[in-house]
């Protein structure tokens, strides 16, 4: 009995100190990361591209609603525009001539994934439709997203468009941020009253399944983001999710129908699960915390501060993490008074086992007045003893020794 006690005891000191080991994930690309920090928890081909499809409708409205564009501007489907759109792709059914509300194009591409109202919105742009997917792609590159481009802004199918896992996640990240659209990405259900062209209500429900309480893969957890997929290549999920204050974003990339089943679901349901089970986000650094000091040597009444953590520095670690392998490193510039107090003067950058955690501003905790004198002292002092004004000076000092030596000579040979 006591063997069995030991045995079981054992065991789970064991199960519970090692990280459960990341799941089966079924997309050819994939990734799990924390969005304080980017700390990427799994990943897969994150650097392969593939089409972002839909989920070039998330840059489209990023772009619509930055621009400042008026959401209740009602706008008319241009016939030749709506001609050209695919319809075999996702769409609301906007007819020709149709008038809808900016918010109405917006709400129907996000939720419904309506490519033909992504294009309606792009077409209304003062640059017009390419000048608005120009926009798009300046604002992928500008987010860091650089391995990205598209070529419309409803996502159809175009092999000269292409995304990366890791470059959907910062776009994901950054969309989070608008509140607005986070709004819209957790609807559940999107009602567009009759139109000009359409006598009924039309009810769009959210294509994204985590949000919609009647549907099996609900979950209440979710944020949102986007959805899409392409005929003959897979399904693709952007999704966001907040459990016990720490922020997951997860992207899977073409994944296959199994069954009959959209594996999308399944992969990202396995890879949220892993990371909430095994990652935390823990505060590492409080602000106002006192982390190292920096020299002044022109400073009046004191010759250093101290410097102090500007902000909290919060960081996604396994449950498990040891303090131990926690690094610091401290970059301090090389500062002069006067410096005020609140002054970014350096960083501090978190590591843990090779890997970034974090990175917070380190900032002087007061004030310091300019010292005149020294600040005279410190000049000359820099000035005298560069190699700009010794090196010279060690030439001359060699050339007068040289022709002392030389005068010397000439006079004991005479």
């Amino acid at each position: 009995m006591k063997k069995l006690f030991f045995l079981l005891c054992f065991l789970l000191i064991f199960t519970t100190s090692v990280a459960a080991e990341p799941p089966e994930v079924k997309a050819p690309y994939a990734i799990l990361a924390d969005t304080k920090n980017n700390v990427i928890l799994y990943e897969k081909n994150i650097n392969d591209t593939f089409q972002p499809g839909g989920l070039s409708k998330l840059m489209t409205a990023i772009v619509a609603l930055e621009s400042g564009m008026d959401l209740s501007q009602p706008i008319t489907a241009d016939p030749e525009l709506i001609a050209s759109c695919d319809f075999s792709f996702g769409n609301m059914g906007v007819l020709a001539k149709e008038t809808l509300t900016a918010n109405d194009l917006l709400g129907g591409m996000m939720i419904y994934d309506a490519a033909e109202a992504a294009e309606l919105l792009a077409a209304s742009h003062p640059d017009g439709r390419d000048g608005f997917v120009t926009l798009m792609n300046e604002k992928a590159t500008a987010i860091g997203a650089t391995n990205t481009h598209y070529t419309s802004a409803g996502g159809y199918p175009d092999e000269n468009q292409h995304t990366t896992a890791y470059d959907q996640f910062l776009i994901a990240q950054y969309a989070l941020q608008n509140q607005t659209l986070r709004s819209i990405m957790a609807t559940q259900t999107y009602v567009i009253e009759p139109t000009n062209r359409y006598t009924q209500t039309r009810y769009l429900q959210n294509t994204n399944q985590f949000v919609v309480k009647s549907l099996d893969n609900y979950s209440p957890s979710t944020i949102g983001l986007k959805t899409s997929y392409i005929k003959g290549v897979g399904y693709t999920l952007s999704a966001a999710a907040t459990r016990n204050n720490t922020t997951l974003v997860c992207i899977v990339a073409n994944a296959p129908n199994e069954g009959g089943k959209n594996q999308a679901y399944p992969d990202v349901q396995r890879l949220m699960d892993y990371g909430f089970g095994n990652f935390r986000t823990f505060r590492l650094v409080t602000k106002g915390e006192i982390i190292d000091e920096l020299r002044i040597n022109n400073g009046r009444n004191t010759d250093h501060i101290l410097l102090q953590a500007g902000t909290h520095l919060e960081g996604g670690l396994p449950i498990d993490y040891d303090p131990k392998e926690l690094v610091r490193t401290i970059h301090k510039e090389q500062a002069k008074a006067p410096i005020s107090e609140g002054q970014p003067v350096g960083t501090l950058t978190i590591s843990y086992q090779g890997r970034t955690v974090g990175e917070a501003p380190l900032v002087a905790n007061e004030s310091v007045e300019r010292d005149n004198v020294k600040s005279v002292t410190n000049f000359l002092s820099r000035v005298f003893l560069s190699p700009l004004f010794l090196t010279p000076l060690f030439l001359l000092l060699a050339c007068l020794i040289g022709h002392m030596f030389f005068v010397n000579y000439k006079k004991v040979n005479r």
